[in-house]
């Protein structure tokens, strides 16, 4: 990853006081170094014993077997002057078993810990980088050329489930747990919200269903303002945060196959965009309607 993390420390302090009580400096420099350690350096795990509030639920609830990961916030600066801000919402799977997080080597003290990592891994090194891997490359590297981004998960925790020998990704959907979760999602959406406040994007962008529903429920519930889901057609979709921020719904950039994000990627306005990917290529559209909107609301 070629452009530095941006260290955020009002985000960082209620992290802290709100999710997980540990020196979150370290742990935001550590991820820092290990962009740009050609995986030589490791991210350390942290005691589920310091998980805040509601979130003790899973270190008393959850089997000790069940692996657990914070898909941890960061932010871009461009190297563009006086950029604006695009905060990136969405809903993105922890990693797979090796990759639960990049702790002492992958593979220690998995246990009992909960580890970090970032959300689609952009603090990957990327030196041999998988046709995925590339896909995403191209479509934060093309949003970071023209604003700032600030990329953060809607549900911050993944875990992974034992099940007949092999496991299951979930973000905590009450099927998969043997608790009340309503609390918990509660939290996590106070801590969505004062990501926008504290932030304080020009856009939003989601990405995903999940991530606009789950956006969208916060703000009827914050501002009682009912914003119907639209159905996808051919075209990004526009809602807005508190009336006022505009939010951008994109479809899942890990969307495959002939669904929505293809409709929009080969309707008749955008078929001749070129680009090496269809993620970049779609990042290419999203950066046309953010200059749309931003200009309208001028």
């Amino acid at each position: 990853m070629s452009t530095p993390i941006q260290k955020q420390q009002k985000i960082l302090d209620y992290l802290n006081q709100n999710l997980i009580n540990f020196d979150l400096e370290t742990i935001y420099d550590q991820l820092t170094e290990y962009s740009q350690s050609y995986g030589k350096s490791h991210v350390n795990g942290v005691l589920r014993t310091e998980l805040q509030g509601s979130f003790k639920k899973i270190n008393n609830e959850f089997d000790p077997e069940v692996l657990l990961a914070l898909n941890f916030p960061i932010f871009l600066e461009t190297t563009k002057p006086n950029a604006k801000t695009l905060m990136i919402i969405a809903k993105d799977s922890i990693p797979h078993i090796d990759d639960i997080y990049i702790t002492n080597h992958k593979r220690s003290n998995l246990k009992n810990e909960i580890g970090f990592t970032t959300p689609f891994g952009i603090i990957d090194d990327w030196l041999r980088p998988t046709f995925l891997e590339m896909e995403n490359i191209g479509f934060f590297n093309l949003l970071n050329s023209e604003y700032n981004i600030y990329i953060t998960d809607i549900i911050k925790i993944g875990f992974k489930l034992p099940k007949r020998e092999n496991w299951t990704n979930s973000n905590f959907i009450a099927s998969d747990c043997n608790f009340d979760i309503k609390e918990i999602n509660e939290d996590l959406c106070k801590i969505v919200s004062k990501e926008i406040e504290i932030i304080k994007p020009d856009a939003i962008i989601t990405i995903g269903n999940e991530a606009r529903n789950t956006l969208l429920k916060i703000n009827e519930g914050l501002f009682e303002q009912n914003q119907k889901v639209l159905y996808w057609k051919e075209s990004l979709q526009l809602y807005h945060w508190d009336s006022k921020l505009p939010i951008i719904a994109s479809p899942h950039i890990l969307s495959f196959g002939k669904n929505e994000k293809f409709k929009i990627l080969n309707n008749q306005k955008n078929k001749d965009l070129i680009a090496v990917h269809h993620n970049e290529k779609l990042a290419k559209i999203i950066l046309n309607e953010v200059s749309e909107v931003l200009n309208q609301d001028c």
